[in-house]
């Protein structure tokens, strides 16, 4: 599946964020760090609240990568993040996610995010809800 035909690009080019991967349950998103994303714990790490933003982005195009046909869209149901230390980095942080498991009408999937000397500096586990077209039987047409 080509990334760009099942995203709205504006959903993360206003806050930065570059999608690199979205394949087989798996993703890479990449944020260009700018002063406005700074401020994490009072000092020049990013926020939390824009990890958290990345997060959900980021599981949520692992999550759009396995969609099947008959799936229309999704829904975070819950986000969990842990952060293991401040999110340092100067330019570009990267985040990877993959699905772990996938069933009827739930994703589950889980994501780091990487400081500038590729610790993990903060992970999500992540739920997702997927809607799927109604199945109609031979009889309601």
């Amino acid at each position: 599946m080509n990334k760009e035909t099942f995203i709205r690009p504006e959903i993360f080019s206003w806050a930065g964020i570059r999608i690199v991967e979205a394949a087989e349950g798996r993703s890479r998103l990449e944020l260009q760090v700018e002063d406005h994303h700074r401020g994490g714990a009072g000092t020049n790490a990013i926020n939390g609240g824009i990890v958290a933003y990345l997060f959900d982005g980021l599981l949520g195009m692992a999550v759009r990568s396995v969609w099947t046909e008959d799936v229309v869209r999704h829904a975070t149901i819950s986000l969990n993040i842990q952060y293991q230390r401040l999110v340092n980095v100067k330019e570009t942080l990267v985040g990877c996610g993959h699905v772990t498991k996938a069933g009827g009408t739930t994703v589950f999937a889980v994501g780091e995010v990487y400081d500038d000397w590729g610790l993990v500096a903060a992970s999500c586990t992540g739920i997702y809800r997927l809607f799927r077209r109604p199945v109609r039987s031979p009889d309601s047409q």
